[in-house]
């Protein structure tokens, strides 16, 4: 592997091999395993489809349709699972709930903040802006913390919830987690 390549130029080259792992990725390039993720979200946003082998969790590139099939199918499965077992669904939906409970407050925060600066600039239109988008997402939290609190009480008590924060590829089906807020 060429050292003039660019880190995700680098973690292209080893997807395009297909015999790599995003464990063995890192550890190839001398980086953290977040590191390799990041590159991949930007190969994605570049049009990269990438693709993991379900057996050997080596990653690969697809074509658009392959991995929108596969992504249908993961999908398919994961709900199947959940369905079939509500400790599950329950362990996930905590795990939602207290991500959203920690999304929320920072974006109280952030809300916070602009009401004060807009104290002192309240012409100024960028941060009259900031005001809007910062109450649409705190709004957006709390309806969708209150219909995961809802769908959590037919459940089972969840096991013990970690810190642990949940990434984009493994999100759990829950009520609209999936959107950036902040």
């Amino acid at each position: 592997m060429s050292d003039k390549l660019n880190r995700r130029d680098q973690v292209k080259e080893c997807i395009t091999a297909g015999t790599y792992t995003k464990a063995e990725i890192a550890e190839k390039l001398g980086v953290n395993a977040a590191s390799v993720s990041s590159q991949m979200t930007y190969l994605r946003w570049m049009g990269h489809y990438i693709i993991t082998n379900p057996e050997t969790k080596a990653l690969s590139f697809c074509t658009a349709e392959e991995a929108e099939v596969v992504a249908e199918t993961a999908k398919a499965s994961r709900k199947v699972k959940e369905a079939k077992d509500p400790q599950a669904r329950a362990n996930t939906l905590a795990k939602t709930i207290k991500a959203q409970e920690k999304q929320l407050a920072t974006a109280q925060d952030k809300l916070a903040k602009i009401e004060n600066d807009l104290v002192e600039e309240p012409e100024d239109r960028d941060l009259q802006e900031l005001l809007a988008e910062a109450q649409a997402n705190v709004t957006l939290l709390v309806i969708k913390l209150k219909r995961n609190k809802i769908a959590s009480a037919d459940l089972p008590a969840p096991a013990e919830v970690t810190e642990t924060a949940v990434e984009d590829d493994d999100a759990p089906e829950a009520v609209e987690d999936s959107d950036e807020l902040l």
